[in-house]
């Protein structure tokens, strides 16, 4: 499954990444990543990696985790898109935040970086590069 999926990740042009990390209930820590993408027309979601971290729990750490993950699927270069807007706009470089049910204020903090990135998001989705590269995997 592995090597179809890095099959079809190599015709995509850009992918999107989120991840979480994760304490199970006898404390061992896991970081998940997910890539969403679309091929043929059709929005696809598939988790790339589960697996546990025994490092500290750093956002260096983190990262590097991350990057392992990028590189062995072959997508490291294919999820810039909106730093190259943030940097054009002179925004910061913050990622997106989802709202967690049991952290207090996230749905605010959620909207509030929402709108601090809102140009970038916009500018991204309406870049002439990302619908020609639509328009290519008919």
């Amino acid at each position: 499954m592995k090597t179809q999926l890095v099959s079809e990740l190599a015709v995509v042009k850009y992918v999107a990444l989120t991840s979480d990390g994760w304490t199970s209930r006898v404390l061992d820590h896991y970081l998940t990543t997910t890539v969403s993408y679309i091929h043929a027309w059709e929005l696809k979601t598939r988790v790339l990696s589960t697996k546990a971290v025994y490092t500290s729990q750093t956002g260096v750490a983190v990262s590097i985790e991350i990057d392992d993950v990028l590189n062995d699927f072959g997508v490291r270069d294919k999820v810039k898109k909106l730093k190259q807007m943030q940097t054009r706009l002179s925004l910061p470089e913050h990622r997106l935040l989802l709202d967690v049910k049991t952290r207090w204020n996230s749905s605010y903090l959620m909207v509030e970086r929402f709108v601090e990135q809102y140009p970038a998001l916009l500018a991204s989705s309406a870049d002439p590069e990302l619908k020609m590269s639509m328009k290519t995997e008919k």
